[in-house]
């Protein structure tokens, strides 16, 4: 015994059912992730099961700089109602100036210490940095480094009844 369907439009109906059942089967059987892109969050439903495969779904191909955590290779676990999370900080390049010269990396990193180091640098107690145009050390800082000025350190030789010591600073007055 065959089954016809004679009304034309269960027949027309019937592939937009089935394609609208399969749609609402596969968006429910994804699951949370929290996804933050240059400190902008965001929640995004995935099939994926590694941290890559949830990049690639969410649109985003990695350069090789970019800063990936977990690392791209690791399998994301929901354990009860914990939700992943996984972070993207996309390389940017960043302007690096020392005491007149200048120099652009290109890095995801964001601690001035490390960017220095990039660029062929390295800090010193009482060197002076200024991160875009601010003190390192100011409440400030914009969201992203996108300027570093270090101005090194000299060393002071202070002389006081008959006993001498170095001071290493970069601050205007001392």
């Amino acid at each position: 015994m065959k089954l016809r369907i004679e009304n034309r439009a269960w027949q027309a109906g019937l592939p937009v059912l089935v394609v609208v059942g399969l749609g609402l089967l596969y968006r429910g059987t994804a699951r949370p992730v929290h996804l933050i892109v240059d400190r902008n969050p965001q929640m995004i439903l995935t099939h994926a099961r590694r941290v890559e495969g949830v990049l690639l779904e969410a649109g985003f191909e990695l350069a090789t700089q970019d800063r990936v955590v977990p690392s791209n290779e690791t399998r994301l676990h929901w354990i009860g109602e914990t939700i992943p999370i996984v972070r993207l900080d996309r390389a940017i390049p960043i302007l690096v100036e020392v005491t007149g010269s200048q120099r652009v990396v290109v890095s995801a990193r964001e601690e001035p210490a490390d960017l220095l180091w990039l660029a062929g640098e390295v800090l010193f107690i009482g060197d002076r940095v200024q991160v875009n145009g601010l003190p390192r050390l100011s409440d400030l800082l914009p969201a992203r480094t996108e300027h570093i000025a270090l101005q090194p350190a000299i060393q002071i030789r202070l002389e006081q009844g008959g006993r001498i010591q170095a001071i290493f600073s970069a601050a205007p007055t001392v």
